[in-house]
């Protein structure tokens, strides 16, 4: 559908249901300190850019609040944020006590803000030099 907005995630977990997306958890300890080290810190697959850019396409922005206890491969899962020009907020061990307030200032915040969809940008360069790549 062409509706412009912003969507609002908030996740606890892996997304794990047998769908696309599906991830495990890759979360392997050996690996820190390791040249291999950076396999964990780069996207799994492509599901989440295209979707991404999908939502991109149409003018949505996706906003990921994330509560993680165990792992999450916000790598991964962070690419439709990055692709669609949205942002991740990230509360580990989550306690009303401890995060309530920064939740609501959070979100407060973000509904408040303001925010233009639609946007045309024209970028002009120097002869000589030209973009190669873009959304």
């Amino acid at each position: 559908a062409n509706c412009t907005g912003k969507i609002y995630v908030f996740s606890t977990t892996l997304p794990i249901a047998v769908a696309p997306g599906k991830l495990s958890n890759r979360d392997d300890k050996k690996l820190l300190g390791t040249d291999k080290e950076k396999v964990l810190l780069a996207p799994i697959n492509n599901v989440y850019t295209k979707l991404g850019e999908e939502c991109a396409q149409n003018g949505c922005a996706v906003d990921l609040f994330v509560f993680p206890n165990n792992y999450l491969d916000i790598a991964t899962i962070g690419e439709v944020c990055r692709v669609s020009g949205g942002q991740i907020y990230k509360f580990n061990y989550f306690s009303i006590e401890n995060d309530g307030e920064r939740l609501l200032d959070d979100l407060k915040r973000n509904f408040q803000r303001s925010t233009a969809f639609d946007a045309l940008m024209r970028v002009r360069t120097s002869s000589g030099i030209r973009p190669i790549d873009f959304l």
